[in-house]
């Protein structure tokens, strides 16, 4: 081996032969200043290997983490895409009732038209009508002038009329005084001959001298008048004209039995003879009372000539 290929051998493997060589040819300075900057340049690598790694690792995360965001995003396209598709379907069915409401509104515009020319028409046969009814009412204004003029004179015929009816009602008022002094005259004519047929009714029962007329009685704080009246023998009887209906002859026998009952108990004792006189009756009512007073043993008085008939 030549000198020259031994010393660049150690120049290459021996670091002291190395810097042995450098420090003779004046670069030892230089020679350890690269040694520093080959210790810094080995703590630099490893700070970058360090700092690669975690760089790596923060990467490895965050390529994680972007790919839950692309998943995220992924699931966010796919509900976008079908709420999309929701909403397109949505506004197919809205723009389909919106083209129903137009022609709806088309329709009813038509509607309209057609309603408002017909009430068009028929506001105008209204005027044409109202016009003759205002015709109509300008004639029955005349007409009312008119009655008016016949109502004035009719009112001057009423109060021509009104003074004849006072007049009238007067008369009829003297009138029915006349007629209720001759129906009072006549009752107390009726009572007087019945009392004169009970006295022949009792002499024929052999009781002599009775005394029989109208007697007024105190009963229980009440006066009651009975037309025919005997104390001794006992003897009660009622008279009146006139029985027009089946009511009144119910009302007239009620009102014998209760005078009968009240004098028996102021007596003491039953009446020997009971009686009802009638002047006048129609032939049910007449019917009426004899059942009757058959019934009740009333003896039945009845007529102007005064027929017994019970």
């Amino acid at each position: 081996m030549s000198l020259k290929k031994e010393l660049l051998r150690l120049l290459e493997e021996d670091e002291e032969f190395r810097f042995a060589a450098a420090g003779l040819l004046g670069l030892r300075e230089l020679m350890e200043e690269l040694r520093r900057l080959w210790m810094e340049v080995k703590a630099l690598r490893e700070d970058y290997n360090k700092r690669f790694e975690e760089h790596r690792e923060e990467l490895k995360n965050l390529r994680a983490e972007q790919e839950k965001l692309w998943m995220e995003v992924k699931a966010l396209r796919e509900d976008y895409n079908k709420r999309f598709e929701e909403h397109r379907e949505e506004l197919k069915n809205l723009r389909a009732e919106q083209e129903k409401l137009w022609m709806e509104v088309k329709a009813l515009r038509e509607d309209y038209n057609k309603r408002f020319e017909e009430h068009r028409e028929e506001l105008k046969n209204l005027r044409a009508e109202q016009e003759k009814l205002w015709m109509e009412v300008k004639a029955l204004r005349e007409g009312q002038e008119k009655l008016w003029e016949n109502v004035t004179k009719l009112w001057e015929e009423v109060r021509e009329l009104r003074r004849d009816f006072r007049e009238m009602r007067e008369e009829q008022r003297r009138l029915r005084a006349s007629f209720e002094t001759f129906g009072k005259a006549l009752n107390v004519t009726f009572e007087h001959y019945t009392c004169s047929l009970v006295k022949l009714m009792l002499e024929n029962m052999g009781y002599f001298d009775v005394e029989i007329d109208r007697r007024v009685l105190l009963h229980e704080g009440k006066i009651y008048e009975v037309n025919v009246f005997s104390e001794d023998p006992l003897v009660v009887g009622e008279v009146t004209l006139y029985l027009e209906n089946l009511d009144e002859a119910k009302a007239e026998l009620n009102k014998l039995s209760e005078r009968i009952e009240i004098v028996e108990k102021l007596a003491g004792k039953k009446a020997l003879l009971k009686l009802l006189a009638v002047g006048n009756a129609s032939k049910n009512v007449l019917e009426y009372l004899k059942e009757e007073c058959r019934r009740m043993n009333i003896k039945l008085i009845f007529g102007r000539e005064f027929e017994i008939l019970t």
